[in-house]
């Protein structure tokens, strides 16, 4: 319950930050300040400020620190990464990526995975991934950014033109698998 007595205590060295996004700052934070190794889990804030902050502070320590975009780390994901740097596949021109779960819909969930505002929903608890992967795919930033959700935001259809050009689109669903 008292992050900071943890903090101080010399036997953590690393700090695993699996909290709703909402409290990220307010945890990592500290924990960068103490010198611990952090990982945060995804998304990282729910502004780009406290985003901002998180980064700059990490930037000037020796520890390591990174966010949980483990789809980064499957097999499958490297090979593509590989095989899209070699040009195994030739030039690529668009990607388009899907994403359907029910889980977000069941009732057992902590209320906060299914808000906005606290860091739940369809875009940062499952698109997010999708967003990363663009990037760590095509080592590329998306440049434009365009989105139609559903009212209850548990559908989305996010369009990008990546700095290299890339034209890429991600479909998700909460409601259906």
């Amino acid at each position: 319950p008292d992050v900071r007595a943890l903090l101080a205590n010399a036997d953590v060295d690393a700090v695993a930050v699996c909290t709703p996004a909402s409290t990220h700052t307010e945890v990592a934070l500290p924990a960068l300040d103490a010198g611990k190794h952090v990982f945060v889990e995804k998304p990282i804030t729910l502004s780009l400020e406290e985003a901002g902050t998180l980064v700059a502070r990490a930037q000037n320590l020796s520890a390591t620190t990174t966010v949980g975009f483990n789809q980064r780390h499957h097999r499958l994901v490297r090979e593509a990464r590989k095989l899209l740097r070699d040009g195994a596949v030739g030039r690529v021109t668009a990607i388009a990526t899907r994403f359907t779960d029910a889980r977000l819909a069941q009732p057992d969930l902590p209320a906060w995975r299914s808000r906005r505002e606290t860091g739940g929903g369809g875009l940062l608890e499952k698109l997010i991934h999708h967003f990363d992967l663009w990037r760590f795919l095509l080592r590329s930033e998306a440049e434009e950014v365009s989105a139609v959700t559903s009212e209850a935001g548990d559908r989305a259809a996010v369009t990008a033109r990546m700095a290299s050009g890339v034209v890429v689109e991600s479909l998700f669903s909460d409601v259906s698998a």
